[in-house]
């Protein structure tokens, strides 16, 4: 059996809400990327499905493995995004106790906040209202402390792949200066301590080697390289059109020798 098709199946698995069949396959199969994107599942991972089915043990399971929390799909949804959806308030404080972005904008600028107002979710909004600001918060604190590598949440791949930039909550200048800014914010039945990270001490949720290959090397020559690209295909286009100009002209004189 390959892996490919291991995967397929822990898609189907979680795509049927079956947790004990979940558990036997990461207990018994090694699965080096939870976070693969099914093309026969629309581009959704398996978490996708869990905040779907609205199962947040199976959630939990992967993420404890290691899951990337901040997975998109080829719209820019993450699992936060479905769970709001279908107003799966429980799914989402899973998804916040691992400090799962909860602001993320699709490629049509919705976050999952919004998802759930269109949905008339308004016990998910008002969660989500406040979840949103205690992630910013703990986001950029724990960004200050070098507690997590900056966009380590984030899907980067389908960011350069959509040439969406990430998220900024910390500046290099503030970075440099060794800022400390320490804000919280209470939910009703969640508590946060200056900062600090509800279940773990550094960010181990996020991609592993193999989902983003040199993803340092990648971050740090990401704006160079993009410049690079576009300069270069401007740079084609205008050879494009200067030689096709230039057609044009050589075609305008011969007709104009034939008139006379």
């Amino acid at each position: 059996m390959t892996q490919e098709t291991k995967l397929s199946e822990l898609h189907e698995v979680c795509a049927v809400g079956d947790a004990d069949s979940l558990e036997e396959m990461l207990i018994n199969g090694k699965f080096e990327r939870l976070d693969y994107k099914d093309p026969d599942w629309g581009g959704r991972a398996p978490l996708h499905w869990c905040c779907i089915k609205g199962k947040s043990d199976m959630l939990q399971s992967l993420l404890d493995r290691g899951a990337h929390p901040g997975v998109r799909t080829e719209c820019g949804w993450t699992p936060a995004h479905y769970a709001a959806e279908s107003g799966r308030t429980h799914v989402l404080r899973m998804l916040h106790q691992y400090n799962a972005p909860m602001n993320r904008k699709d490629l049509f600028g919705d976050t999952p906040c919004r998802i759930a107002e269109i949905y008339g979710h308004k016990e998910t909004v008002e969660f989500l209202k406040i979840a949103e600001t205690e992630y910013r918060n703990w986001r950029r604190n724990a960004e200050l402390s070098s507690e997590v590598d900056q966009h380590d949440d984030e899907d980067l791949e389908w960011c350069y792949r959509n040439g969406v930039q990430p998220d900024v909550f910390v500046t290099p200048e503030e970075i440099e200066d060794g800022t400390r800014t320490v804000s919280t914010v209470s939910l009703s039945d969640t508590t946060v301590s200056s900062g600090k990270p509800r279940s773990f001490v550094k960010s181990y949720h996020y991609p592993k080697p193999g989902l983003l290959e040199g993803k340092k090397n990648l971050r740090r020559s990401s704006n160079t390289s993009r410049k690079s690209s576009i300069s270069k295909k401007k740079l084609e286009q205008s050879d494009k059109q200067r030689k096709s100009q230039n057609s044009k002209d050589k075609t305008a004189i011969k007709v104009d020798k034939n008139g006379l």
